[in-house]
């Protein structure tokens, strides 16, 4: 996967890189039973940067969570043109909860700029607390269901 480091308003930083990505673990159903151990693993990594994809199979639906310095954030990315609404909801649920996010910017997808809208918001708590809330949004904002499947793919990043 190529990869570009950005700014808080999403402007590039430095040169971008291609990085290898690891294969997901398939859990074929109930995906949300496996998240619990997998962002402890995440709150735990001893490596500067460590990170955490949740998404379906069809991987479409889903979020990133990435550990560095002590502190945990979720990103999410929305079609923003197109759906409106969940990115209302996203910004409802995370306002509620007295979160703000620390990155919002838009990004291109392949060839069509501006295309996603890049939600990223600290989450304060342990594995537990995170988990549930990961649980929320997949199944509030993105419609998985509990019997649903997850690919998960946990990274330790010893170069960020």
């Amino acid at each position: 996967m190529y990869v570009r480091t950005v700014d808080a308003d999403g402007k590039q930083i430095g040169d971008g890189k291609w990085v290898d990505v690891p294969e997901p673990d398939h859990f074929p159903s109930h995906g949300f039973d496996h998240l619990e151990s997998y962002i402890g693993r995440l709150l735990a990594s001893p490596a500067s940067f460590a990170s955490l994809q949740i998404f379906t199979a069809d991987g479409q639906r889903g979020l990133g969570l990435h550990h560095r310095d002590k502190q945990t954030e979720i990103s999410l990315i929305i079609d923003w043109r197109r759906e409106p609404a969940k990115e209302a909801k996203i910004r409802d649920l995370f306002r509620a909860l007295g979160l703000s996010p620390t990155q919002d910017y838009l990004a291109g997808n392949g060839n069509v700029r501006d295309a996603a809208r890049v939600l990223t918001y600290p989450l304060p708590g342990g594995a537990h607390e995170i988990s549930s809330l990961c649980q929320r949004i997949l199944t509030e904002i993105y419609g998985v269901t509990a019997d649903d499947g997850l690919n998960i793919t946990y990274q330790d990043h010893q170069d960020a």
